[in-house]
């Protein structure tokens, strides 16, 4: 399964990732919508390909700042979740040109948003 590229976890009622996705070197696009994760393990940060991060429906309070070592994602869904403000380390995703934080607990995510002038 090293070659896998994409992964499809939406509507499994996970709460959490294994930590063998870390083996999954060459993927591109993973979808773990609609779940219960509550935190995504730094082991996917190290998933240097990974291009389309799907993570809408689960139960994020935050968003960790080493989201900006994913250095080729452009597409990044983070919607329906519990998030107050984004970590300015998103800032440093130059390739992300598709970004969704709707439905999440705060007004203040756009105001953060428009802080990053890199994106």
């Amino acid at each position: 399964m090293s070659n896998l590229i994409k992964l499809n976890l939406e509507s499994n009622e996970l709460e959490f990732l294994p930590l063998e996705i870390r083996y999954l070197k060459s993927l591109e696009r993973i979808n773990i919508g609609n779940n219960n994760i509550k935190e995504l393990l730094e082991s996917i940060y190290g998933l240097k390909f990974l291009m389309k991060l799907i993570i809408w429906g689960n139960q994020f309070s935050s968003q960790s700042s080493d989201i900006e070592k994913l250095s080729v994602l452009f597409k990044l869904n983070i919607s329906g979740n519990k998030l107050r403000m984004l970590p300015d380390s998103i800032g440093a995703l130059e390739e992300l040109t598709e970004l969704d934080i709707s439905n999440n607990l705060s007004e203040q995510l756009l105001e953060t948003l428009l802080m990053l002038g890199s994106l």
